[in-house]
């Protein structure tokens, strides 16, 4: 679904702020395995998931890590770029040949100031993302591998058919052994 389309879905803009809106919208496709954002990087924009699926990562000295995955119709936020002016530690890369539209956070915000409804809209959204990282560090944290298998499989099962098995076991934390054996045990 289109950025336009999922707004109007969720509330009623005026025409003036559509049309705002959607000259600042650049839809970008991206090929499978795809850098949309590199990590270490300052962007000021908002990323949207039309089509397909793209993976939240950071880099370490050995080896890349996922923090979570974006589906259709979700966002996507660089939040230290935006609020704090510093690059941001996690990147984003297409996991299938994806579709994003990217606006700028500051046209969004000055929407927002305009129309209580984006405003709410705005709020939901940040606190989705927010929801998704208190999630992941409770699971990391506190949740065995079985049990966080368990959940992604009755939460997300599509993800073991679209998704690479080593960034699923980056995303659960465990090796791809483990998770060979996870899945071979059910």
């Amino acid at each position: 679904m289109k950025l336009l389309e999922y707004i109007s879905k969720q509330l009623h803009l005026e025409e003036k702020s559509i049309i705002e809106l959607n000259n600042t919208i650049s839809t970008i496709n991206f090929s499978k395995k795809g850098i949309i954002l590199e990590p270490d990087s300052l962007s000021k924009n908002v990323f949207f998931i039309e089509k397909g699926i793209a993976r939240i990562f950071y880099r370490t000295e050995e080896k890349e890590v996922t923090l979570y995955f974006c589906n259709e119709n979700q966002f996507s936020i660089p939040v230290d770029s935006i609020f704090y002016n510093k690059e941001c530690k996690f990147g984003i890369q297409s996991v299938t040949d994806t579709t994003i539209n990217k606006f700028n956070y500051k046209i969004w915000e000055k929407l927002s100031s305009n129309n209580l409804d984006l405003l709410q809209l705005n709020q939901k959204i940040m606190i989705e993302n927010i929801k998704r990282f208190t999630d992941y560090i409770y699971a990391i944290n506190f949740k065995t591998p079985k049990e966080r298998f368990e959940h992604l499989m009755t939460s997300n099962p599509s993800v073991f058919n679209t998704i690479p098995l080593g960034y699923i076991a980056s995303y659960l934390g465990i090796t791809q052994e483990t998770l060979s054996r996870l899945r071979n045990s059910k």
